[in-house]
């Protein structure tokens, strides 16, 4: 009864409807053909809407998918036996053990799709202690999701979604595998779909980062940085020169091996660069301490001359570290530095340097040899200096030593080096020369326990004056009018 009230009174309201259009000069009668028509086409894009883009019409593809018949087949744990993953429908997986990882792969067909992972634990409303890896064709990681947290695609009932956008054209690859030891050996649903973005903009492929190749031991075959690309690499150990006991121990005690090696990086600046420095920034070091000097070509050029690298002055020289006397990670440390002429820039890393390091070779000071020294002498008594005077003999002199005399009590002329007889006094000389110390020791401080240290550093340049000074907006500020001057 009330359906067939309800009815009359709707034809009720339509009828002085139907009188109005009249007063207009008729109501068309294709007005209701065009309605549905344009009610319609509006279904059909609302429904290819939401079918390109489910989540903004409120829908999931976790939603529309049926229980899933097919799964992982093991051993799936890296990029070579990676599942190939069905798009738009669900793989069941599980952990089978601490170690498991579960690969799948998908292939992009245009740049710039829209990657949309549903992740959910079956027989759990709590899909967290998971970890969710999207990785690209060499295994880099670039998206990576707890799914203890929500994403950008929200979540659809006990269903977690995550978004990405993958650049390039190729394969890609999606990895699960638990962090929380309580969802080891449980199971886990998972579905991908694909969806063109509509973005435009186009990809390279670069690397996520650089590393260092062997032997870039000198700056003639440094390696190139990039800036802000992060530079990885390691201080390889290198037992080629002994250092003697330091001041204090033994005088017989054994001789240790001088440790590491030199890695060398080029960068070319446009000038007017700040540039920072940034050791363990991206991810943790080893364990490890190490030290950073920046050359231009000129001091660069030098050493690769044979000048010895302790008679190089850097532009700039630090050493840092990434745990503290404990033991204990501490919070990288930035360094700045200004380049004012454009050109070539040498960086050197290696272990960190101690500020009292040991003397290697003792060699003749000399005016007249290259890098000011001569034949090899001493050693000489640390506690002094680095440095002392060494008989000779007096033509030696000649070679642009440095000599003098010193008296002494009584030697054998002709017999001892650099003894001399003064006949007109009857007293004893003996010509000595400066020996000093050519090149320090290569022994460097490392952690206990720790020998060989891999590191990472980020090199960043800004194409900027590198004193406010140097800026118009300084100049302006200074022309301002200033009731004080």
């Amino acid at each position: 009864m009330k359906a067939i009230h309800s009815l009359l009174l709707a034809l009720g309201l339509l009828a002085p409807l139907h009188v109005v259009a009249d007063s207009l000069g008729g109501y068309p009668d294709n007005c209701g053909t065009a309605s549905d028509e344009a009610y319609g086409s509006g279904f059909e894009a609302g429904v290819s809407s939401c079918y390109s883009d489910p989540g903004s019409c409120g829908i999931s593809l976790s939603s529309c998918l049926p229980a899933p018949s097919f799964g992982e087949t093991e051993p799936n744990d890296n990029l070579v036996s990676a599942d190939p993953l069905q798009l738009n429908a669900n793989f069941w997986g599980q952990s089978y053990g601490p170690q498991d990882q579960d690969w799948y792969y998908t292939q992009t067909t245009s740049p710039n799709q829209n990657i949309i992972v549903n992740f959910s634990t079956p027989g759990s409303a709590d899909p967290s202690g998971w970890k969710v890896t999207i990785r690209d064709a060499a295994g880099n990681i670039f998206a990576e999701f707890d799914t203890g947290v929500t994403g950008s695609g929200g979540t659809a009932g006990d269903t977690i979604v995550y978004r990405a956008t993958l650049g390039l054209v190729g394969s890609y690859y999606v990895v699960v595998q638990p962090y929380d030891s309580a969802k080891v050996y449980s199971a886990y649903q998972l579905a991908v779909s694909l969806q063109d973005s509509g973005l435009g903009t186009p990809n390279y492929v670069v690397g996520f980062h650089d590393v260092e190749t062997e032997p870039n031991d000198f700056p003639n075959i440094s390696d190139p940085l990039a800036t802000s690309v992060t530079m990885y690499g390691v201080v390889n150990l290198s037992f080629n020169d002994t250092v003697p006991p330091s001041d204090g121990e033994d005088p017989d005690a054994t001789y240790t091996w001088g440790q590491g090696e030199e890695d060398w990086f080029v960068y070319y600046s446009q000038g007017n660069e700040l540039i920072s420095v940034t050791f363990c920034e991206r991810e943790g070091c080893g364990l490890g301490d190490w030290q950073m000097e920046v050359y231009n070509m000129a001091t660069a050029t030098q050493i690769v001359n044979g000048v010895p690298r302790t008679s190089v002055v850097p532009l700039l020289s630090f050493n840092t570290k990434n745990t503290d006397s404990d033991g204990d990670a501490v919070d990288p440390e930035t360094f700045l530095l200004g380049l004012d002429q454009p050109g070539y820039y040498f960086v050197r890393v290696s272990h960190k340097r101690l500020f009292t390091a040991p003397c290697e070779n003792y060699n003749f000071v000399s005016d007249n040899m290259p890098g000011g020294h001569g034949d090899t002498c001493g050693p000489c008594d640390p506690s002094n200096g680095n440095s002392c005077y060494v008989p000779v003999d007096s033509a030696s002199c000649s070679t642009g030593l440095s000599c003098r005399n010193e008296t002494v009590d009584e030697c054998v002329p002709g017999i001892e080096t650099g003894c001399v007889l003064d006949g007109a006094s009857g007293s004893y000389y003996k010509t000595t020369a400066l020996c000093g110390c050519s090149v320090f020791g290569g022994v460097v401080e490392t952690p206990e326990g720790a020998y060989t240290s891999p590191y990472n550093f980020t090199w960043f340049a800004t194409q900027l004056p590198p004193h406010t000074y140097d800026t118009e907006a300084y100049q302006d500020f200074i022309n301002r009018a200033n009731p004080y001057n």
